[in-house]
């Protein structure tokens, strides 16, 4: 329009009309026209755009526009100019090129836009955001429950076997005694069963006879060798964090070999290394690891070589033990290391082949087993410990669990299953392991802090992502037919209402503690919990009391982190029990559900902003239900209702419910559900439609088919390729800003994250280097 204006203004001007035109710098318009900075406009457009900034919107007889050049010019796509309701202009109607034809995307994935000429299939609106239908990458997930409930570790053998990081025990890799194929999975003891410990993803490859020890120092658990599926030997070396597995390439290393014996070393802050076999032939070498690289030492007295020994540090005395092993014949012999050179003692050492052996820190003395016998060594001399036969067997392993002051021994050179045997300072006892799980389920919470779907009903358990694992505290232990818990995140502890008896308990630091508070909410069973975090508090709604289900009850309780207070939120929803409650984060909103008025089943919904209920008249709903959970889910930002079987699962919008295709549902019932750490919303079942005792765990969550997950395990490690990487990837949020899910209308920015400085329990140094160096 402006070049229009102008090419007016210089054709009057040679038609020799310039008497009649509105001079403009060098140029002129025409009469009933107004010079501007950007040239001609009518009286009207410049008068549009008087006190308004470039690119306000503006109108001008009678259409929408925007000011340029101080005029307000009709919106028009394809002319070079960003109008108001723009947001782009490349001067063409075209798409492809970075800006739609319609000017209103610049056909980026991450602006709620759909651009299929570039390729995309969705857009979720916040670009690098994965598990909420849409990869990072703009194309379509699938939405499906999985069934994660676990198994158990394979029975083999050439496992490895060490004190884990958290002072359990730790298993890694070997020979599946049934398939003969190599592993490199690892799992964790806990002294009930094992549990599934490390993300196969960037494991060492499959092995086994490698060499294991804690560092203690670093905090690391260090594999180093062993012999691959080929049958040859290896010379890489790993650490596992905890959490992930790293390969190190350090300058020096020992030449590739199996069956090396290694430990920490306490006194030297390092981890040592001797011997092993390499190309066949049984090594003399000493080797210490710092975390950067390998240095051979060169004592001036070493044992001979050897394979298979037993190496073990002493900290008592400050000595690392190495005992037996084999090289050209079975050896019984005894060596300390004392950081600079090795001793041989006159100890009594029993001949042995594959001898294991631990420190055990409750007697302190080394304990170690040679087949079928057990011995313990002083200092000063072995002694076998008459009638406590070991566990039988070779390539086996041995560990001690600190946390719980037993040595474990992993037989699994049986064909059938696995044993595992723990010794308690005087005999060996075998252990029936268990696959992990709850048992029974009543209630659940999220601990977002520590990344923990926790769960009540047979004691206290933990869902890390890969597992449940019990918590060994003491505390509640009778909470009747319905006790409710829910995360504080304020206050960073769990609070358990125990309906029954009217008791209020507290799980802080992995710990139950009975509270006295002033005022506490009449003694009920089915009463519905959840964190309101708009008001910072746990609120407790309705349930039932006498132990008459139709005597029900309509009151809203909330605790401030001392103390009881009944809130008067105006028109409250009808008395029931066993009724939904969830907050959605990202509306700010209380959402209620259902429940049994008495004799009436109810499908009704109701939200409250905090101070007043209104009952919503959604056009779709679940069928009328009682306790049938929901959950917010994070991902979806969106309040879910997960039905068990064919009720299926519902998403809220705020107006209406949808329910939500899936590839998969569990078929169980008696579902408790909270979210989970890896994604989506994880859902614990008890029994079957027959109503015999299952016990399964699904979780729901969106998955690409074609495009990987963001694994959020190192700090400049890019997954899904989206160019963001770390803490500063939107699908990182859970263990980068747990408190602070995307879209969340309300989140507090002192809420714990990564670069607040302070190394939270959810955080490592992979991933956030600048809050736990």
């Amino acid at each position: 329009m402006v070049r229009a204006v102008l090419a007016l203004c210089l054709i009057q001007v040679a038609c020799g009309l310039d008497d009649q035109l509105v001079r403009c710098g060098d140029l002129a318009c025409p009469v009933g026209m107004v010079c501007t900075s950007g040239g001609c406009a009518t009286f009207e457009q410049a008068a549009a755009c008087e006190g308004l900034a470039a690119g306000a919107a503006c109108s001008a007889s009678g259409r929408e526009g925007t000011c340029t050049g101080g005029a307000c010019h009709p919106v028009a796509c394809g002319n070079g100019v960003i109008d108001a309701s723009e947001v782009c202009d490349d001067g063409n109607v075209l798409s492809g090129d970075g800006c739609a034809a319609d000017c209103y995307s610049d056909e980026t994935c991450g602006n709620d836009i759909i651009d299929g000429v570039v390729g995309e299939q969705c857009d979720s609106g916040i670009y690098g955001l994965s598990n909420d239908g849409c990869t990072s990458r703009c194309t379509i997930e699938f939405d499906s429950w999985r069934e994660v409930t676990g198994t158990v570790p394979p029975t083999r053998v050439g496992l490895s076997l060490v004190t884990d990081l958290d002072g359990h025990v730790l298993l890694f890799g070997g020979r599946d005694q049934s398939s003969l194929e190599l592993l490199n999975d690892a799992w964790s003891w806990d002294g009930i069963g094992w549990l599934s410990s490390a993300d196969p993803i960037g494991a060492p490859s499959p092995r086994r006879s490698a060499a294991i020890a804690h560092d203690i120092e670093r905090g690391r658990i260090v594999v180093f060798g062993g012999i691959d599926p080929q049958d040859a030997p290896l010379a890489d070396t790993w650490e596992w964090t905890g959490r992930v597995w790293i390969e190190h390439h350090p300058a020096t290393s020992p030449p590739p070999r199996m069956f090396a014996a290694m430990t920490y070393d306490a006194t030297s802050k390092r981890v040592l290394l001797f011997g092993g076999t390499a190309n066949n032939i049984a090594q003399a070498d000493t080797w210490t690891w710092d975390g950067t690289t390998w240095s051979q030492l060169s004592p001036p007295v070493s044992p001979p070589a050897r394979s298979r020994a037993a190496l073990v540090h002493d900290p008592k005395r400050g000595v690392t033990v190495l005992m037996a092993g084999s090289a050209a014949d079975t050896l019984a012999d005894t060596w300390e290391w004392d950081g600079a050179t090795w001793t041989e003692r006159s100890v009594g050492t029993p001949s042995a082949a594959t001898p294991l052996a631990v420190y055990d820190a409750a007697a302190e003395t080394i304990l170690a087993t040679t087949l079928t016998q057990t011995w313990e060594y002083d200092g000063q001399m072995w002694t076998q410990r008459t009638g406590a036969t070991a566990p039988s067997g070779a390539f086996n392993g041995m560990a001690f669990d600190k946390r719980r002051g037993r040595a474990v021994y992993y037989k699994g050179n049986v064909a059938a299953s696995a044993e595992t045997w723990e010794w308690d300072g005087n005999a060996w006892t075998q252990i029936t392991a268990v696959l992990l799980h709850p048992g029974f389920a009543r209630t659940a919470a999220y601990d977002s802090a520590r990344g923990l779907a926790l769960l009540w009903g047979s004691g206290m358990w933990g869902w890390n992502g890969r597992g449940w694992r019990r918590f060994e505290a003491p505390g509640v232990t009778n909470t009747g037919l319905s006790p409710t818990m829910e995360y504080d995140e304020l206050r960073d502890e769990v609070i358990l209402f125990n309906g029954s008896s009217s008791e209020t308990w507290r799980w802080k630091n992995f710990a139950w503690t009975k509270l006295a508070p002033a005022t506490q909410p009449p003694s009920r069973e089915g009463a519905a919990m959840t964190y309101d975090a708009r008001a910072q508090m746990v609120v407790l709604f309705g349930g039932y009391s006498g132990g008459n289900s139709t005597n029900t009850r309509a009151d809203l309780w909330a605790w401030d982190g001392t103390t009881w207070i009944e809130r008067t939120d105006t028109n409250a929803p009808p008395p029931r029990s066993g009724a939904s409650l969830a907050y959605d984060k990202r509306r700010g909103r209380l959402v209620l559900r259902g429940g049994s008025g008495g004799t009436v089943m109810l499908g009704d919904t109701w939200e409250s902003d905090g101070t007043q209920w209104v009952q919503l008249q959604p056009p779709t709903s679940p069928s009328a239900s009682s306790y049938g959970p929901l959950v917010y889910d994070p991902q979806r930002a969106a309040v879910l209702y997960v039905g068990a079987g064919t009720a299926g699962t519902w998403q809220w919008d705020g107006v209406t419910w949808t329910r939500v295709a899936l590839l998969d549902t569990p078929t169980r019932r008696g579902l408790v559900v909270t979210t989970d750490v890896t994604g989506g919303v994880l859902a614990f079942a008890t029994s079957d439609p027959s109503g015999n005792y299952v016990y399964e765990t699904w979780r729901l969550r969106f998955e690409s088919a074609v495009v990987s997950p963001e694994r959020c395990l190192f700090a400049t490690e890019d997954s899904d390729s989206d160019g963001f990487a770390g803490c500063m990837d939107p699908d990182c949020w859970r263990r980068c800003a747990p408190s602070c899910p995307p879209e969340t209308l309300l989140c507090d920015p002192t809420t714990p994250r990564c670069g607040d400085g302070v190394c939270s329990m959810i955080e490592d140094r992979e991933l956030c280097p600048a809050d736990c160096s």
